[in-house]
């Protein structure tokens, strides 16, 4: 864990960068008392988040919570907390003597993450089936559409943002608390970069066939579909991930959080 500092300095700098408005947040909203701190919590949460994936650092680096208390502003019992959220999804992990380092990726860790999307979002559509609106199905059919015409142009990382946001979406309408705070968890390692070679069209077919089963009130049959969607991506990425012992998936950075309840998607040209 030795000769860390120099990174740890970096590391920090690049979590103010990609959070600005992180230290004015949070004079604003302090007293508030418990909400402001799980507000805090979540952005201290996505910013070390989003370093870690989008980082080259070795895993066993070591990530120091009073260093990243100053840097970020916020007290140290936020970052302790933000790291034991880290450390749920399999992002970070406790050594001892060292303390809290960042994790080893490993092929079989996420394809378990596969496997519980699968089951949670199996329970999500069905959910959806009895409280969907007219408003919500035609939204998440235009974005289903707006997910391949942005593929079809090559922009594959943004396509995946809206890809990750539609299958969001399904957990927001499904109104199940625990159920988002579970997705919450595991999703950063469930969700990656569509590959150049999937097969856009059958994906936006996917799409539109779960919905139309939501649409239609057919609980069995939008399970049956939204499983074999997810199977398809999880057997994608078996088969890129043994043929090649070095891969590793090319992450996303953090998308707004699941419990933001936001009711409108916009695509990558509209936030840039």
């Amino acid at each position: 864990c030795a000769g860390n500092g120099a990174k740890l300095l970096t590391l920090s700098n690049q979590v103010m960068s990609a959070n600005q408005p992180l230290k004015r947040r949070r004079s604003e909203t302090a007293p508030a008392g418990r909400k402001s701190r799980l507000v805090s919590r979540h952005r201290v949460r996505d910013a070390i988040h989003q370093i870690i994936l989008t980082r080259s650092d070795r895993p066993g680096q070591k990530l120091v919570q009073e260093q990243l208390a100053r840097e970020l502003n916020v007290s140290r019992g936020v970052v302790r907390e933000a790291l034991m959220e880290l450390k749920s999804s399999g992002l970070v992990e406790t050594i001892d003597n060292c303390g809290v380092v960042v994790s080893r990726m490993n092929r079989e860790k996420l394809i378990e993450c596969f496997e519980l999307r699968e089951m949670h979002e199996a329970l999500a559509v069905r959910r959806c089936c009895a409280r969907i609106t007219v408003q919500q199905l035609r939204e998440l059919r235009a974005l289903a559409r707006e997910i391949h015409r942005v593929h079809r142009r090559g922009r594959r990382r943004a396509g995946a943002h809206l890809d990750q946001q539609f299958h969001q979406r399904l957990i927001q309408i499904a109104h199940h608390h625990l159920l988002t705070q579970l997705a919450s968890a595991y999703w950063v390692l469930g969700k990656i970069v569509t590959d150049a070679d999937a097969d856009i069209n059958a994906t936006r077919k996917g799409h539109l066939a779960i919905l139309q089963a939501i649409a239609h009130g057919n609980e069995d049959e939008a399970e049956k579909l939204i499983r074999e969607h997810i199977r398809i991506a999880r057997c994608h990425f078996k088969q890129k991930s043994s043929k090649d012992a070095s891969f590793m998936p090319e992450w996303l950075n953090p998308a707004s959080p699941l419990l933001t309840g936001q009711d409108r998607f916009r695509s990558q040209e509209e936030r840039s």
